[in-house]
């Protein structure tokens, strides 16, 4: 598949494109179904591997820009407030997911501040997902921190037992 990256919305406008590039996202998501980009880094999501694979990262890189366009189009856009609207019973002029360009760029998520800010979380919101989740995830760090000792620790033993065996 020939990769193009899409960087603005005036061709998005014609009906045909959307024909036409729909498809396309079709394929590449399944193409991509187990590939994720972390850190910058291609990773396969069912064994947490790193890939090098130019071909693959630049079917990414086609993905995500297709993806960008497609949610931003007009089309879409329209969309996504009706069905908000027939959801809540409301009108949403002001809020549709996705509208600006800022909200279809990559972002690092590496703080509940971050994550809270872009939901729109209010500061009384975010004190209660602070105490139920901030927990969980020390907890987390602690036993990944335990288990990744532990495996170091045995991968010392490993390479002792290892050359003592060469040495006799």
């Amino acid at each position: 598949m020939n990769s193009v990256l899409y960087h603005s919305s005036k061709d998005v406008s014609d009906m045909q494109w959307y024909r036409s590039e729909f498809p396309k996202i079709i394929k590449l998501t399944q193409l991509l179904a187990n590939v994720d980009t972390i850190n910058g880094r291609l990773v396969d999501v069912n064994s947490n591997s790193t890939i090098f694979d130019d071909q693959l990262e630049n079917e990414m890189r086609t993905l995500k820009s297709l993806v960008r366009e497609f949610i931003g189009s007009p089309f879409v856009q329209h969309k996504m407030r009706r069905v908000l609207a027939s959801t809540t019973n409301t009108q949403h002029d002001t809020f549709t997911p996705f509208s600006k360009t800022t909200e279809r760029e990559s972002m690092v998520i590496d703080s509940l501040t971050k994550v809270s800010n872009f939901l729109n979380v209010s500061a009384q919101q975010r004190k209660v997902v602070r105490f139920k989740v901030c927990p969980q995830v020390t907890q987390h760090h602690i036993w990944t921190g335990a288990l990744k000792e532990r495996l170091n620790n045995f991968a010392v033993d490993l390479d002792s037992l290892g050359s003592q065996g060469l040495n006799e």
